[in-house]
């Protein structure tokens, strides 16, 4: 880090309000003494940094569930745990709505003199795990991957299937066969939640099919990934009912009024509903069979369930039984989701035209992907199926279930952004440079977009700016009087272009149209192999750039693009000081790039802070 006496200075300031630190047991005096004294006992002149920091915060809700001390006892527990053997410094600070710890660790073993380990694969595989580890100990909420990527998510056999051509429905139907898989604890559990999710699941002595909607060719389980097959699922299930067993007394939190399952003599059988979240020890839970489930013949009907199961099929089974009774449109009604008529007589999403929307069931002609009212609410939403149906059945309780399953938040967007057909490409070309000089970006800028890739134009004479993944967009069009007006397509929070490299500086623009002009006035600047973040528009917030910075340790410099029109000169000026405040606690230096007066500058940032 750039001071590690300035960050010792900051953590210990008077903020008016409560500030827990404790230092290591076996160390004496100050804590910036204390760890130079360590680097001069060890002898050890290779190690490039005196100590790291980690910076541990708990969500606002989650920040007065106990005292002070116990949650720096966790900040304890995540150093100890992490760098064995290593002096480290908690410091808790209470002055913000969510409590956070500041965790200061000496780089060298107090014994042996070897430097820790602050790889990027340490800090985003170990310290994360620990610290969710100690989340669940702890019953408090654990960090999901940041990803929203579910490409990057799916297994090898899945990805395979859609590099064939497979239509994005395969993908929604496989986020759905995820989430029935990590909190079920039998085949019978599972086929049910998938069925109120729109996945039929035929299951048989050797193999497992599924089947999306209404589509005829089911695809086998061993074709998605191992995970999705018999073995794979009888695995899961088993480790399932581990998790649970850890809170035996969570079902009750949950529901009361669940009727427990029944053999003909009377006994409790290994059903979903009597085995979800038990205890370990209750009877017949130790020799359940975990490949057992109820036969239905090829004959019948694919999506039959036993008789009986609708009685016993688990609590969260009924409770997404419960919820799918609601009407979407009068959801839509209630939540003021605008909709409208189209010229054939069907209600629609307005904006999003190609989603068609009736009682029980919404379904987008684009992409083949439908749905009932869960899927709507977690879509439009963007919560996991879970929140959805808490949400839909006023049931907060039901949120207790991540505690065993955790959060899945939605990774696949099944109301894709429909493009129209492409222009031919001499008219393409047009409309883009015309688009492009109406926002003063040169020629040499236009190599920034590139049609088919990140540009599309269409023949109806708009013009697309898409990012990379593809689950958002600007869509412009140019309107008589009033000149090229955008409009804001698909995932609210994704960025236009990022892209990562080993420098310590981030390049952060504003919109598609500054990261052009940036690009036609690069030449040979410092800039030029900088990591780079561009949003789709001054809007955005600034989450983003925050987890970007939170898993790419070693930026240690934010540029942000300073714009050379009047109008945006306040503006930028603004959110350049609030983001110097909110980064300089972290020794990340702030500084402005401006458009069009790009030198030659070779400032250097901090270090590094984890």
């Amino acid at each position: 880090m750039r001071s590690l006496q300035g960050y010792n200075n900051y953590t210990l300031k008077d903020r008016g309000e409560e500030i827990s630190q404790t230092p290591p047991e076996d160390s004496h005096g100050e804590m910036v003494a204390a760890i130079k004294d360590e680097h001069q006992r060890l002898g050890n002149k290779l190690v490039e940094h005196e100590a790291y920091t980690i910076y541990q915060s708990w969500h606002e809700k989650e920040s007065n569930l106990f005292s002070t001390e116990k949650y720096n006892q966790m900040g304890r527990e995540l150093a100890e745990r992490f760098a064995p053997g290593h002096l480290a410094w908690v410091t808790t600070h209470t002055d913000k709505k969510h409590i956070h710890n500041h965790i200061t660790i000496c780089s060298v073993h107090t014994v042996t003199g070897k430097a820790l380990d602050h790889s990027f694969d340490s800090i985003k595989g170990r310290l994360h795990e620990i610290n969710n580890d100690i989340a669940r100990q702890n019953g408090l909420t654990v960090n999901r991957p940041r990803t929203n990527d579910i490409y990057a998510k799916l297994p090898d056999g899945a990805r395979k299937m859609l590099q064939r051509g497979k239509t994005s429905w395969l993908l929604d139907m496989i986020e759905k066969i995820d989430f029935a898989r990590a909190g079920s604890t039998s085949f019978d559990e599972y086929v049910g939640q998938l069925k109120m999710l729109g996945v039929d699941a035929h299951v048989e002595n050797k193999n497992i099919s599924y089947f999306y909607g209404k589509r005829t060719k089911p695809v086998r389980g061993k074709k998605l990934g191992t995970q999705f097959d018999r073995d794979g699922l009888m695995k899961a299930f088993k480790e399932n009912d581990e998790k649970f067993a850890k809170h035996p007394g969570l079902r009750d939190q949950i529901r009361t009024d669940i009727r427990s399952a029944f053999d003909s003599k009377g006994n409790a059988v290994g059903t979903p509903s009597d085995l979800l979240l038990k205890s370990a020890s209750h009877p017949g839970l130790r020799n359940k069979n975990y490949g057992e489930f109820t036969k239905i013949p090829r004959s019948h009907a694919r999506s039959e369930l036993p008789s009986d199961f609708d009685e016993r099929g688990g609590a969260l089974y009924l409770e997404m039984k419960r919820a799918k009774q609601t009407s979407i449109l009068d959801y839509c009604e209630k939540h003021k989701i605008k909709t409208k008529t189209d010229d054939k007589g069907r209600t629609v999403l307005a904006g999003r035209e190609f989603v068609v929307l009736g009682e029980r069931e919404w379904t987008n002609t684009k992409n083949y992907t439908k749905g009932n009212i869960i899927d709507f609410v977690s879509i439009h939403d963007n919560v996991s199926f879970l929140r959805a149906v808490a949400k839909l059945n006023n049931n907060p309780r039901l949120l207790l279930l991540e505690q065993i399953t955790g959060e899945m938040p939605k990774g696949f967007k099944a109301f894709h952004i429909p493009k129209p057909r492409a222009a031919a490409p001499e008219r393409s070309s047009r409309a883009l440079r015309s688009l492009l000089e109406s926002r003063s970006v040169p020629e040499h800028g236009r190599k920034a977009f590139a049609l088919g890739k990140n540009a599309h134009a269409g023949v109806d004479g708009s013009v697309w700016l898409m990012n990379e993944k593809g689950d958002a967009a600007l869509e412009f069009r140019d309107e008589p009087g009033a000149g090229w007006r955008a409009k804001r397509h698909g995932n609210p929070v994704s960025v236009f272009h990022e892209s990562t490299s080993k420098s310590k500086k981030l390049a952060v623009f504003a919109n598609p149209f500054e990261f052009a002009l940036f690009k036609a006035q690069t030449r040979d600047h410092s800039l030029m192999n900088a990591n780079v973040l561009v949003f789709f528009s001054e809007t955005d917030s600034d989450r983003r750039l925050n987890e970007f910075l939170a898993l790419h340790t070693h930026v240690t410099e934010v540029h942000l693009a300073q714009s050379s029109k009047g109008d945006r000169r306040e503006r930028d000026r603004q959110t350049f000081h609030e983001v110097k405040r909110r980064l300089d606690p972290f020794n990340i230096e702030v500084k402005p790039l401006h458009l069009g007066e790009l030198g030659k500058e070779r400032g250097r940032g901090p270090d590094i802070e984890i």
